[in-house]
Parts: C-alpha cells; structure tokens; sequence
C-alpha cells in the first residue's frame, strides 16, 4: 500500500548508504563484499603519518646505491620517496606523484609506468605499464598493500593494481611490503 514515488525514494536512501545497488529494472543487496572500496588517495593521505613516517625510516635502510628500485603508488611510498636523499638510484613507480618527488633528487634516475591513470589511487596501471615491468629486472620493490589476512594473504582493492602488484613480486629480487597494523585482517 505505497506509491511507486515511495519506493523509489526509499530505495535512492538505501544506495546513497550503500545497502543497494540499484539497476535497470531491478535492486540487489550489497554484502560486505561488495561494500569494500579503498579510501582515495586524498582521503589516506594524512591518516597515520606517524605511522607512515616510521615504515618509511625503516625501509631507508634497504636502499642500495646502484640498484634497481620499483617503489608503489602508495601514501606510504610517498613518505619514503619523500625522505630519501640524492645518490646513484634508478627507481621504477607507478605512481605521477612519487615520481614528482623522486626526480627532485640529484642522481635519481626515474621511470614512470605508462598506462591507465587512476584518479583515485595516483596510480598508473594496465598493459603498458605491465609490459615495461615485464621488460626490466627489479632487485628491490617496496609495495604497499592495502591489507593483510591472519591467512597469510595480501590484498588490493583494484584487479589492476593485483595484477601489477603480482608481477613486480615475480620480477623483483626482494620484496618488502610497507604497512601499518591497521591494515591487518
């Protein structure tokens, strides 16, 4: 016993929270699953810094003179390209941002991936981008996920950002995930 103009109205509320998606001719309920989406990176951006500041003093001391870097899109990785000094460095990222920060440095050589820019995540992906790394060696990656089950299992809140993030752990030599216990489980 309600209008149509009810339940369209009731159902505009429920999607603006996130309990419904709405569709041509139908409505279906957001689980938990579904309701995941990464903060944006101006959101992230200023949470933690302590935190961020901390990880990317500990990471400092794995870099090598010399060597090849890949350094993620990330908050985290903008404090750590932020912190380094200039010296004999070739780094590979695939964040706009990070690279910006990193070329300011004398001696650092830098290398952005092509591909899709992700206005979200300042972050460039796709098959260009997987190409290049398909390309180079890597004996350093410094990733930063955005989370990590008790299982044992990282993740990431983009399937393009996985399956970059996937390849730059096949490619790289070491591996060093950058992250804070508020992305644990």
């Amino acid at each position: 016993d309600i209008s149509s103009m009810t339940i369209r109205r009731d159902l505009e509320k429920l999607e603006q929270r996130g309990s419904v998606m709405r569709m041509r001719g139908k409505v279906k309920a957001v689980t938990r699953q579904y309701k995941f989406k990464e903060e944006s990176y101006s959101h992230r951006v200023n949470e933690n810094m302590e935190g961020k500041q901390i990880i990317a003093r500990k990471a400092l001391k794995y870099i090598q003179r010399g060597c090849s870097m890949f350094f993620d899109a990330g908050t985290t990785s903008m404090q750590l390209a932020s912190m380094m000094s200039g010296g004999d460095y070739f780094i590979l990222t695939s964040g706009p941002n990070i690279a910006l920060e990193l070329i300011k440095k004398e001696g650092v050589s830098v290398i952005l991936t092509g591909g899709h820019m992700d206005r979200d995540f300042l972050n460039v992906t796709g098959a260009n981008a997987m190409n290049l790394i398909e390309s180079i060696n890597i004996d350093i990656a410094f990733l930063v996920p955005s989370g990590f089950s008790l299982d044992g299992q990282f993740t990431v809140g983009n399937a393009e950002h996985a399956e970059l993030k996937k390849l730059i752990i096949k490619k790289a030599r070491t591996v060093i995930m950058l992250m804070d216990g508020t992305k644990l489980d």
